[in-house]
């Protein structure tokens, strides 16, 4: 993202060096979401476009391309990002709206039918080829594998959760978690802008606990390196205060 930011942007002549940003919103949206698909999901979602030529392999639909894979009306990222401008709507449409109205009936809602539709197809399809991966013995490495792997032969009350279920489940994290993490991401750049020394304490806090990493961030084991990001999670802990006692 920063890596975009600085070829897109002009540099800051002010300060000699650098580069400015006009607004987050948008790339931060797209930030949470590729961290939301690792952790949730496993999928890895690059920030740039990719090329539609070269989505080849099945997960490939999650990742950002310039059109929507076949079968669907949104990209994996423009899916959530409309669901989430669009709660009422979407609420409205697919929840409270009787199943025999006819849908031509309410073409203002044709948007809102999609979207569901689609990222209701993105899960099933992420459901379908995670469980095709997986042995059923290894430990889970994101949160849809957790769930897929709890599951139980036998009976039906220790069966764990049912596809629907795992669905509903990853909407509520999808849709809830992606707003919320971008929320807090864009309050803490601009607390960091206006506290230049705090922005230091967090920078020199960063790079004390990830000095002795190896440079490629995936081969860093996590239960290792978190436990000493001390001062990021500060920052975040402080701008939920700040909101709060506002």
């Amino acid at each position: 993202m920063i890596a975009q930011w600085a070829e897109a942007s002009p540099l800051d002549s002010t300060r000699g060096s650098g580069f400015t940003v006009e607004t987050t919103r948008d790339d931060i949206h797209k930030l949470t979401l590729n961290v939301l698909s690792g952790a949730g999901f496993g999928v890895k979602a690059p920030f740039k476009l990719l090329p539609q030529d070269s989505l080849k392999n099945p997960e490939d639909i999650f990742r950002d391309s310039p059109t929507p894979p076949t079968g669907f009306d949104f990209t994996f990222r423009s899916v959530v990002a409309y669901m989430n401008l669009h709660i009422p709507t979407m609420a409205l449409a697919n929840n409270m709206l009787p199943k025999w109205v006819p849908r031509p009936l309410v073409p203002f809602f044709k948007q809102d039918f999609a979207a569901h539709r689609d990222l209701d197809k993105y899960l099933q399809r992420l459901i379908t080829t995670t469980e095709s991966r997986l042995s059923g013995e290894e430990n889970p490495s994101n949160l849809i594998e957790g769930m897929l792997i709890s599951r139980k032969p036998g009976d039906a009350k220790d069966a764990g959760l049912s596809d629907r279920e795992i669905i509903s489940n990853m909407h509520l994290f999808t849709i809830a978690g992606h707003e919320t993490t971008a929320t807090t991401l864009r309050f803490a750049l601009v607390l960091l802008a206006l506290h230049q020394n705090v922005q230091d304490w967090v920078h020199n806090g960063v790079s004390e606990a990830t000095k002795d990493k190896m440079p490629n961030i995936e081969d860093w084991n996590y239960d290792d390196a978190f436990p000493k990001l001390v001062t990021p999670l500060c920052v975040m802990v402080r701008r939920k205060s700040f909101l709060y006692n506002w």
